[in-house]
């Protein structure tokens, strides 16, 4: 006897320990009266979530003033919510009628806070009211989202793929725990292995568990731009014979970026021989690529004088240097001053030659002689021709002497005072043409003296009348 009764006890605690797990409700008073209902857990379904039904379902289970009913707490997946509902008495479950749902999406059991379930008044008419009890196998809502594991901390950097502007990029896969024993989703915006365009962009990685608590996590993919590649693939040699100014190649990459090439040079390039110009392409990103062009500038042009012949300087003394500058007409240089080593003045008797230099500074250089003849001009060999005269304004003296003689015209007052001095003027058909403009001075009879050299080889009476028709 004392054994059997130590049986029946150790029997009842394991019938405790493996009792089916309940759940209690009270509620409706108006349709179900004030009594509890006991829910067993009779399966789970393919969410994971368990379903509880009240016992007996053979429509033994009194309902107050409504007979007896069959009800069952379960979640509903098309309508994404737990749901309690009556049936129609058969214990089928065929036609539902739903008193009570609730959206929290709880895991495996349904939620236990009795203000977040929802009477369904299109059912019940507005009769029911809140629930009033609901205890046992019940569990307050899963608000922990889950945690991420695996995002990169740096941004992923790749270059872009030959002949596309991005690439490809795979990243490893992502987990994620959570508190509960549910499924946790995973999605990647965009998607491993998916094509990023070059730059910047944002992947998001969103975990989702059943209780809809989501985490949201970030990275970056960084997609280099790819390399430009130079429209002309081998820049040809540029040859002139006195500069050059080239147009800068450009270069494109496979985004249909074109770029400018810069040079290590200052243009116009005037230098004789081989230039080695570098040019460089940067797309601003760190990509940087070159070419290199020769210009080979080679003028082998001698200047060409503007006198084809100079002519002979010749004087009784000495010969000054010509006033006027001997110049020669180059193809890179334009105007080229010829210079001499001789010394002036010259004061040697007879012939002397001197050699004119034109030296474009390219190593082009033409040369030139001129006879300088000392003793052989006189003053009955120059006639100076005035006119008009007498005159209103101005008079020209008119004289022949070789192109480049020293000379001047000095006119003196009839007191003997200094009164102008001409050095230049017109050389025209052998003859040098030069015009004194009296406007300032007085009306009165001037004299004038040429002078070569520093020899006298003319002179002249010359009047000044306002009242004259010239």
């Amino acid at each position: 006897m004392k054994y059997k009764y130590k049986i029946l006890v150790l029997f009842s605690l394991l019938v405790s320990m493996y009792a089916t797990s309940q759940i209690t409700l009270n509620a409706c008073h108006s349709l179900l009266e004030d009594q509890d209902y006991v829910f067993n857990n009779i399966d789970t379904d393919a969410t994971g979530r368990n379903i509880f039904e009240t016992n007996p379902i053979d429509g033994n289970q009194p309902c107050g003033g409504i007979g007896s009913c069959e009800f069952q707490i379960a979640w509903n997946d098309s309508n994404n919510r737990w749901e309690i509902y009556a049936d129609d008495g058969n214990g089928t479950f065929t036609s539902k009628f739903v008193l009570y749902y609730n959206n929290e999406n709880t895991l495996p059991n349904p939620p236990s806070i009795l203000s977040v379930w929802v009477e369904e008044t299109v059912i019940t008419q507005s009769l029911c009211g809140s629930i009033l009890k609901l205890e046992g196998e019940v569990q307050d809502p899963d608000t922990e989202p889950p945690v991420l594991s695996g995002i990169p901390t740096e941004p992923i950097i790749s270059d872009s793929e030959s002949g596309f502007c991005g690439a490809s990029i795979d990243f490893p896969a992502f987990t994620a725990t959570d508190n509960s024993s549910g499924e946790v989703s995973i999605i990647t915006d965009p998607l491993s292995g998916s094509f990023f365009q070059v730059g910047n962009t944002t992947v998001t990685v969103t975990a989702t568990d059943l209780s809809g608590n989501s985490t949201i996590e970030s990275f970056e993919v960084i997609v280099n731009k790819p390399i430009a590649v130079p429209n002309i693939e081998s820049l040809p040699d540029i040859t002139e014979e006195c500069e050059t100014t080239l147009i800068a190649p450009t270069a494109k990459n496979d985004c249909g970026d074109e770029f400018t090439a810069t040079s290590d040079v200052i243009f116009p390039i005037t230098y004789q021989g081989t230039t080695i110009i570098t040019w460089s392409y940067d797309d601003g990103t760190g990509n940087a690529i070159s070419q290199q062009q020769n210009v080979i500038i080679d003028d082998n042009i001698a200047p060409i004088p503007d006198l084809a012949v100079l002519p002979d300087l010749e004087g009784q003394k000495s010969v000054d240097k010509p006033i006027i500058d001997y110049t020669a007409s180059d193809n890179c240089r334009g105007i080229i001053t010829a210079t001499t080593s001789n010394n002036f003045p010259i004061k040697k008797k007879g012939l002397t030659i001197i050699t004119w230099i034109y030296d474009d500074g390219n190593g082009n250089a033409t040369i030139q002689t001129q006879n300088v003849i000392i003793n052989k001009i006189s003053s009955k060999e120059i006639k100076v021709i005035h006119y008009p005269n007498p005159f209103k304004e101005s008079i020209t003296f008119s004289f022949e002497l070789p192109y480049g003689a020293n000379f001047k015209v000095i006119i003196y007052s009839q007191l003997g005072n200094l009164v102008s001095e001409l050095t230049s003027g017109d050389f025209v058909d052998n003859k040098f043409n030069v015009v004194w403009n009296a406007n300032s001075f007085k009306d009165d009879v001037y004299f004038y003296k040429l002078l070569t050299n520093g020899l006298e080889v003319g002179k002249g009476t010359i009047i000044k009348n306002a009242n004259s028709g010239k």
